[in-house]
């Protein structure tokens, strides 16, 4: 397949506003749980280290900036999971309740 330099361009553009829009709902769920009083959830501070770090570790090293992406989205994919487990109340189905 040649490299398209447009969608190559687009990709980049959508990993892009990703990362951010993903930055921003945790962020955005963190001030949440703080305005109800909640302590800060470790896997929070994680997600949203990983998103800056992992950006400007791809900006850096942009050889293993496609092992970085997908190391951020496992972050991703775990941060969401855990907030669907807490959402749905499914922690009581994985305690065995």
């Amino acid at each position: 397949m040649p490299f398209d330099q447009t969608e190559d361009l687009l990709h980049s553009a959508a990993a892009t506003l990703m990362a951010v829009a993903f930055s921003v709902g945790v962020l955005a769920m963190a001030i949440r749980r703080a305005r109800e009083g909640l302590p800060a959830r470790p896997l929070d501070v994680l997600a949203i280290a990983a998103s800056v770090l992992i950006s400007i570790g791809m900006a850096i090293w942009s050889d293993s900036a496609g092992a970085l992406q997908r190391t951020m989205f496992l972050v991703l994919y775990v941060w969401y999971a855990s907030e669907a487990i807490r959402a749905y109340g499914f922690e009581n189905v994985t305690q065995g309740e």
